[in-house]
């Protein structure tokens, strides 16, 4: 195996593709359309008309569209971090966490919290709670 690529659904791939790099940090966007073109400028780009798209870094993450409220809804990533704290006073700031899923340590060993994507996608944020 080379490599996992997450693959998340998304009803607006702008949005989410924004969102993503505004709140997570990921980086190096891109987008298709439709039409099988690549979308050259997704601010200015009809959200309807994007099918697919990504960001490459840190990680690979694609996005596919879909306003199906319940495949949205019981989607979901996890991504770990090394500063859990800082990583959830960001996303405290930007109104993305999930009013049922703060920051805590779980019986399991790991610190973390969950957040909202626009589409309403869980991303659970993690790290290895200190011994």
């Amino acid at each position: 195996m080379k490599r996992l690529v997450p693959v998340l659904p998304s009803k607006n791939i702008p949005e989410s593709l924004e969102f993503y790099q505004r709140v997570y940090g990921f980086t190096d966007a891109w987008a298709w359309t439709k039409s099988g073109q690549r979308a050259e400028n997704l601010s200015s780009a009809d959200p309807k008309d994007i099918v697919y798209g990504g960001l490459d870094q840190p990680q690979l993450i694609h996005f596919w569209f879909s306003d199906v409220k319940h495949i949205l809804e019981s989607a979901g990533m996890r991504i770990e971090v090394e500063d859990i704290d800082s990583f959830y006073a960001a996303c405290q700031a930007a109104n993305c966490v999930h009013p049922n899923a703060p920051l805590e340590t779980k019986p399991w060993g790991l610190k973390e919290f969950g957040t909202l994507d626009p589409s309403g996608v869980l991303i659970t944020i993690f790290t290895a709670s200190s011994p």
